[in-house]
């Protein structure tokens, strides 16, 4: 699955926004996510919240393709 950002026109009838074409609970997963960071980040009251998201995307990048690496070998 590829994902689609938001397009700023949302809808909230149906399964899906007719916006991005996004199911909720994805929408609903990464609200979540955005959320649980700027708290985090509010908490911690960084003065370089850029270096901190570039650094968690790294990280997750690099954890989320191990992960996929090793899902592979499993189904091989």
């Amino acid at each position: 699955m590829k994902y689609v950002p938001c397009k700023s026109e949302c809808t909230t009838d149906g399964t899906r926004c007719d916006g991005c074409g996004r199911c909720r609970e994805e929408i609903n997963g990464s609200l979540a996510l955005v959320n649980s960071m700027v708290e985090f980040m509010t908490r911690m009251e960084y003065d370089n919240p850029e270096e901190f998201l570039e650094s968690m995307k790294t990280k997750t990048l690099k954890r989320y393709n191990r992960r996929i690496a090793a899902e592979k070998v499993q189904q091989a």
